[in-house]
């Protein structure tokens, strides 16, 4: 019986296999990056509780979490498993992308009771920009309310800046005026739909500077309307304050910081009309900002602040490695840029009526906002705009936001408003209160190419929100992680964003309690999802054993679900962690599975009865709301005809809206008369956002127009959008430098010919021109030469993982910290490209340039702004490390717009320069491998003039490099360029006479 157990048991077990349910046998517990083919065996199936086709190979590609059941032989088996977007990495695993919708402008009636405040200096000297704030409060009629935050979309203009427009998002906003050249009035008189407000700021005719660096000596006051400027860092030791009065200017050199010893005190008394700015030469030369330092005893450091500016700080972006024989700045940090203020351990900063305004360029290299580790924050109506991102506070004994706006957190080279997808901590705000309570009240956090408040990290305590608006965060509006973590919103709004609320990794106990959600991709979730995390089998971030309550709230009309217990980490639904209250869903599925004992009235949202539940929740309850088409061109050819036009409110409303549309075709853009193409009516119930409608790609009209009109509860607040017809069919994409080319010059010489710590290198060549320049000659001979004719990749060492690693066909033998590339290429119509699209490979670092323009990001490891002065160093480390399978992969940067570098038509050359840095001194690897690739605008012909439609007049131009120009006068000196402004232009009738032209580049 022994000798003849064995093959029997082998031919069932063989038999058993043979009838497997599904291919791939091991679907169970499994993801999948986008798609899986499954094959499923049986007498019958369903995925996700619908039919599935059996015996059959299907692709399943829905994103998220999916359950087969299968039935075989009588048995059912749940087979679950996760489809994930490649576009999420790790985090966020089996959930769509979010691309947050761009802005609405809100509709003018909204207006009609705001009070528009504008913060500018008061006298101001020639030469240095000039920052401004615009701020939206409740007028009268909003009782007890007014003069608080007034949650509004709008554009402020100025008559004598008209190129310099504050867009306002959720009532906040700022600019930056060039640099005045002459003396006299610069008031900027600014209106917004009806409200108008104005700082007649002067500039002053001569500016007598007085100089200031080192440590300050006892109780030094600057004074009122002084005029310094700071050269070195300012120190204030023990036992010393400085003071600094109204209407005072502080100019910084680059790189300049203020450090505050413990017992030392800076106090700034800027005033609404007075206030003291904190500025560079250009918003290109930053300088540093505050460092509060540690406590000693009971000396502690404080900075307080009221009415102040502070413009373009953020230097040094590696800031966190302290000088030699300084305290060590100690701060928990995702991003290594400098911050405006840094306050250490026990440390005090107060900061009222105050703005924190980063540089208005695309590309321009910015500073975080905050960073704190133990110390004390105390804001009161700030402004926090254009940053890296608003930096990790934690630890604070008081941490109170009261009406504080922190917007655009974002990389350098990514639009803000666009689809782009950033996962490189660009949070709103970091808090990790480490038992402590931190509270936001009358909070706007939004714009955020990662969270708006990330609560992360292990350890306790409290993060309140209260009446708090949340908008277009890209992965959370609150990401919620950490054991016994309280992360709550209250009497709040999350809106356009990934996530509204989440209980994440750990242990946190999420809140959401009297707020409206709507607009998201998911509402309120339970799980967070960091890959190959597994339930509650380890420590810190690989358990997810918190949970979260919704009550009395509405989580409505989010894209792909309201409510959603599901845990990846144990794949499973986990209810018994979710509990909902009195609330109310869109979503009758998500309201089935918050039928558990510990959820208790809640039901399916309906209009009908609902509606005025949510009016409280308005920016101005029961008002009129903006409705328009959320593109950034209102203008292209056929060939860019969208297979669905999207149309989108500025918020949510507590009424029914609805707007017509109509499709138009005309023989050309003047003529009289009009074809309808399609027209058609859309409706939002309350509480909707988004509606979609398509119509067939047009004939062969001279231009075709989409327009919006009639609308019912709302106001149209873009103008329509034109289609004209292309010549001819776009030229394919043409390769200007393949990977793998040869024609690569290098230069990696250990210590470059001529360098010294206060010249970058290398060197100009005889006709003092740089190396990044096209016509750069490359000597091949001494320490400055160069290799020639090389073929990429370029470079020394092991590329790659094991097993998997690359082949260099050009080896470097010398190991520099930084090894400098070259390459030139011909271009045949330059201003026939639309982009240009990079490809690069580098290992650690890069910086490229083309043609001498800088146009990488600092995400790449570098950037200038680490010294002073601005320039890259051939000794300077990367703050980027690439290891492993990670040296392999190309970073792809497109370029276009503003950010496309001047190129040269042929028979001129251009050059592609890159000079790749190392992470440490005794790197064993380096790679240096590139791609440049150009794309076409359909050719159009450059054709321009003044239209008409329904919707009005208008100014239109085809060819997209041209620029619009205004003038109220035939004064030849007094033509303001408008880049702000894109065709097609609606003319605005009224008494006043406008004049236009348009310039070619």
């Amino acid at each position: 019986m022994i000798h003849y157990a064995r093959p029997i048991l082998l031919f069932l077990l063989a038999a058993a296999a043979a009838h497997a349910a599904v291919t791939p046998s091991d679907l169970n517990r499994k993801r999948y990056t986008n798609t899986v083919t499954v094959t499923a065996t049986g007498t019958a199936a369903t995925l996700d509780g619908n039919p599935f086709p059996l015996n059959t190979a299907t692709a399943v590609t829905a994103i998220g979490f999916h359950d087969l059941l299968v039935t075989d032989g009588g048995t059912t088996t749940s087979y679950k498993f996760i489809v994930r977007n490649s576009e999420r990495a790790s985090t966020e695993d089996g959930i769509p992308t979010m691309r947050p919708y761009r802005y609405v402008l809100d509709a003018p009636s909204a207006f009609s009771d705001a009070v528009l405040n504008i913060l500018a200096p008061a006298v101001y000297p020639k030469n240095l920009p000039i920052p401004v704030m615009a701020r939206l409060t409740k007028g009268p009629s909003f009782g007890a309310a007014a003069g608080g935050p007034l949650f509004l979309n709008g554009q402020v203009q100025s008559s004598k800046y008209p190129g310099n427009p504050i867009l306002l998002r959720r009532g906040w906003g700022s600019t930056i005026l060039s640099a005045a050249t002459a003396a006299g009035p610069a008031a900027y008189d600014a209106s917004v739909n009806g409200r108008t407000a104005s700082v007649p700021t002067v500039i002053e005719d001569t500016t007598a500077w007085v100089t200031k660096t080192g440590a300050v000596s006892g109780s030094e006051n600057w004074g009122a309307n002084a005029r310094i400027q700071v050269t070195g860092t300012i120190s204030v030791p023990a036992g010393a304050s400085l003071t600094i009065g109204a209407g005072t200017i502080i100019r910084c050199s680059p790189g300049v910081e203020f450090w505050v010893r413990p017992g030392g005190s800076i106090q700034i008394n800027g005033t609404a009309a007075a206030p003291v700015v904190f500025v560079p030469d250009s918003t290109s030369s930053l300088w540093g900002g505050f460092w509060l330092q540690p406590a000693s005893g009971a000396n502690v450091a404080a900075l307080t602040a009221t009415g102040t500016i502070f413009c373009c700080w953020g230097a040094n972006q590696s800031w966190y490695t302290a000088p030699a024989g300084e305290p060590a700045r100690s701060f928990p940090h995702h991003r290594n840029q400098q911050p405006c203020v840094a306050t250490a351990p026990g440390a005090v900063c107060t900061l009222t009526d105050c703005a924190l305004i980063g540089p208005t360029g695309f590309n321009q290299t910015r500073g975080a906002a905050l960073a704190t580790n133990g110390g004390s924050l105390i804001l009161t109506r700030v402004l926090m705009q254009r940053c890296i991102t608003g930096g990790e506070q934690e630890d604070c004994p008081t941490f109170t936001f009261d009406t504080v706006a922190l917007l655009e957190m974002t990389e350098p080279g990514l639009d803000v408003d666009g689809d782009g997808f950033a996962d490189a901590d660009n949070d709103g705000i970091y808090l990790v209160p480490d038992g402590n309570t931190y509270t936001l009240d009358h909070c706007v956090i939004g714009w955020t190419k990662d969270d708006g408040i990330d609560t992360g990290g292990d350890g306790p305590g409290t993060v309140t929100c209260r009446n708090c608006w949340f908008e277009n965060c890209v992965h959370e509006a609150m990401s919620n992680s950490g054991v016994n973590r309280i992360p709550q919103s209250i009497d709040g709004v999350h809106f356009n964003s990934g996530q509204g609320i989440e209980c994440g990794y750990g242990g946190p106990h999420s809140l959401l309690q009297r707020t409206l959600v709507t607009g998201c991709m998911v509402g309120a979730r339970y799980g967070d999802n960091y890959g190959s995390n597994s339930g509650n089998n380890g420590t810190g971030t690989s358990q997810y054993d918190g949970d979260i309550t919704v009550r009395d709230s509405f989580s409505l009309y989010n894209l792909f679900h309201d409510t959603w217990a599901i845990d990846f980490s144990r794949f499973d639904y986990q209810n018994q962690r979710f509990t909902l209250v009195n609330s109310k869903v869109t979503k009758a599925a998500d309201l089935a599975a918050q039928n558990g004992s510990e959820d208790s009235g809640n039901s399916l949202w309906n209009p009908a009865t609902d509606a005025g539940l949510i009016a409280g929740y308005m920016p101005v309850p029961g008002s009129e709301v903006g409705v328009d088409f959320p593109v950034v061109r209102r203008q292209d050819t056929y060939a860019a005809w969208p297979a669905s036009f999207t149309v989108r409110l500025s918020t949510f409303s507590s009424k029914e809206v609805s707007v017509s549309w109509r499709a138009a075709g005309k023989t050309a853009p003047e003529a009289d008369s009009e074809t309808p193409i399609a027209t058609g009516t859309l409706t939002w119930q309350p509480g909707e956002t988004l509606k979609t409608f398509s119509v067939p790609a047009p004939a062969d009209y001279g231009v075709v127009s989409v327009r919006l009109h009639t609308p019912v509860n709302a106001a149209v607040t873009g103008s329509q959008l034109l289609y004209f017809p292309p010549s001819g069919p776009p030229p394919p994409e043409q390769v200007l430098i393949a990977k793998n080319a040869a024609g690569w010059s290098y230069h990696s010489a250990l210590t470059p010919n001529g360098w010294t710590n206060a010249t970058p290198w290398p060197s100009l060549d005889a006709a003092s021109r740089s190396w990044t320049h096209p016509l750069f000659t490359e000597s091949t001979s001494g320490a400055s030469s160069w290799y020639q004719n090389k073929t990429a990749p370029i470079g020394w060492g092991n590329i790659g993982a094991t097993g998997s690693l690359q082949t260099l066909t050009t080896l470097i033998t010398e190991r520099p910290v930084t090894a400098y590339f070259r390459k030139t290429f011909t271009v045949t119509a330059p201003d026939a490209i639309q982009s240009l699209k990079l490809e690069l490979q580098a290992d650690d670092g890069a910086s490229v340039y083309i043609n001498g323009t800088r146009v990488s990001p600092t995400s790449w490891g570098l950037d200038p702004g680490t010294n002073v002065g601005g320039s890259l160093y051939y000794n300077q480390l990367s703050s980027r490390f690439n290891d492993g399978a990670n040296e392999r992969n190309f970073d792809t940067l497109i370029l276009s717009g503003a950010t496309m570098p001047a190129l040269n038509p042929a028979p001129a050359l251009n050059v592609l320069a890159i000079e790749v840095h190392q992470n440490s001194v005794d790197s064993s690897d380096c790679v240096l491998d590139a791609a440049l690739t150009e794309t076409f605008f359909s050719p159009v012909p450059g054709i321009a003039g003044f239209g008409k439609s329904a919707a009005g007049a208008y100014v239109y131009w085809t060819d997209p490099t041209w620029v619009l120009e205004t003038n109220s006068t035939l004064d030849p000196g007094t033509w303001i360029s408008r880049p702000d402004l894109q065709s097609p232009v609606p003319i605005v009738t009224n008494s006043t006479r406008a004049l236009y032209r348009l310039r070619q580049p």
